[in-house]
């Protein structure tokens, strides 16, 4: 679920770069926009014409965001791996997103590469925070010893693959995943503001699969 939540919402970025061209993306934006919805317990686009919260809901609600948000950075950095000063470094602000993406070296192997989506590129103005995350994918050539390999089978396939056997190599697949947590108006009439973490939506760690 977590994987087709995550891929989901790039298939989304796609389709919505596709539209101009193919007329059938229009299509499938629709279907997979639905699915999104879905995981937010949602059946409709939110009507912002019938929007009438008042500014100390804002307020409240964007404090509980906040909120929400530290606490979810709380608990990556407590189950992660990342070194802690240079996590509150990335939390402060003090590492560029340029910064951050020249440290991804990954010689084409199976790694975490960047990948920024925006809600407005989307056409989601009802989404209110964040208006673009880092989302990450994963890419790469899953060969040699140096491969992260999620088990022994996608190992053995390829060693197979090596000796020549009609088999695929494993693929670069997401293995863990953080959450987002979004700032958004729901799909009621008059939309209410509503703060929901979505599972799956950040890829953390890439290996063979």
């Amino acid at each position: 679920m977590h994987f087709a939540l995550c891929a989901l919402v790039i298939l989304l970025v796609v389709s919505v770069s596709l539209a101009s061209l193919e007329p059938e993306a229009e299509m499938e934006l629709n279907s997979l926009q639905k699915r999104f919805l879905a995981e937010l317990g949602m059946k409709d686009v939110p009507d912002m014409e019938l929007v009438n919260t008042d500014e100390k809901e804002i307020q409240r609600m964007t404090q509980k965001y906040l909120w929400n948000v530290k606490r979810s950075e709380e608990e990556f950095l407590a189950s992660s791996d990342t070194d802690a000063a240079e996590f509150e470094r990335q939390l402060n602000g003090t590492l560029s997103v340029t910064r951050l993406r020249k440290k991804v070296v990954c010689y084409g192997k199976c790694c975490k590469r960047p990948l920024s989506i925006s809600f407005a590129d989307i056409g989601w103005n009802w989404i209110i925070d964040p208006k673009e995350f880092e989302a990450f994918y994963c890419k790469g050539r899953c060969e040699g010893s140096q491969g992260l390999f999620a088990s022994t089978h996608a190992l053995m396939q390829s060693i197979l693959k090596v000796k020549g056997h009609n088999v695929s190599r494993p693929c670069c697949a997401p293995k863990k995943f953080r959450p987002l947590v979004l700032l958004h108006y729901d799909d009621n009439k008059p939309p209410e503001l509503k703060v929901t973490t979505m599972k799956g939506m950040i890829v953390k760690e890439c290996v063979c699969t």
